[in-house]
């Protein structure tokens, strides 16, 4: 991939399930090494638009290029954790055996790991904090330890993009916060793909935000300000980006000096 390359290329992008409209002329472009922030109702896109980033989705129109190429032909680069991935708990699995099932594509699914697969996989669960559970059952781990080892299992295929849906869904603030910190010490050639309802939480560590509601609303972090994110930030049923209605608010609370001095 060319360096100055966008990693993520979406131009007029439109989407529909079974006659409905999900997705509507969609242009997005993420740089190398951004953190993005994904926001957004439920049933407004956004997981969507993870997997047409993916290529398990095609378009209805519209170009998307992933790392200058069509999704499905860098499929191997693209690290994705989905939403509610479920784990049977009582199944006598070890985290590191949960992080080393990321590298079955690669590997052969019959062969048994090499010394170089278990040295990535524990450098992955280092990387999420996580190595001393390396031999744990992964049906002892929090919640928010096991989306860790989710994250490590992603990580281990050494992608170029990472996709996670909702991964602090089920970890109190303490925890995304702690979670987010991780996300943000990545090598910064990873770019990272965040869905999330809270950014409240996420807001410190991100480079830009995307507000989906069928369409989208690009945002880097010049402008998210304090005074929006002290807002109750949720995108409204009608289409209107949170970020562009605060940002217009604040503006027009701001006196007019030279008004003021006639």
């Amino acid at each position: 991939m060319v360096l100055d390359q966008p990693v993520v290329d979406m131009e007029n992008v439109c989407f529909s399930y079974n006659g409905k409209t999900v997705l509507e002329n969609v242009n997005l472009v993420i740089g190398r090494g951004d953190l993005l922030a994904v926001i957004g109702p439920n049933g407004g896109g956004k997981t969507t638009l993870l997997k047409l980033i993916m290529g398990f989705l095609k378009p209805d129109s519209g170009n998307i290029s992933v790392m200058g190429k069509k999704p499905t032909r860098v499929a191997a680069k693209i690290g994705y954790v989905p939403q509610n991935v479920h784990i049977n708990k009582s199944f006598p699995i070890t985290v590191i055996d949960v992080v080393l099932m990321g590298r079955l594509g690669l590997e052969g699914k019959f062969r048994r790991f090499s010394g170089k697969s278990r040295k990535k996989a524990y450098q992955a669960l280092e990387q999420m904090d996580m190595a001393a559970y390396a031999e744990s059952k992964i049906g002892h781990l929090s919640a928010g330890q096991r989306q860790r080892v989710l994250i490590a299992r992603a990580l281990v295929t050494e992608p170029a993009l990472m996709l996670l849906d909702e991964p602090t869904a089920s970890i109190d603030t303490g925890g995304q916060v702690e979670f987010y910190k991780l996300l943000n010490r990545l090598e910064r050639d990873i770019t990272v793909v965040v869905v999330s309802h809270d950014l409240l939480v996420i807001s410190n560590y991100v480079q830009s935000v995307a507000c989906v509601n069928r369409t989208l609303h690009y945002h880097d972090d010049s402008a998210i300000t304090g005074d929006m994110l002290d807002t109750m930030y949720s995108c409204s049923a009608d289409g209107i980006c949170p970020v562009d209605f605060m940002g217009k608010h604040l503006m027009e609370e701001v006196p007019d000096l030279e008004k003021d001095k006639k």
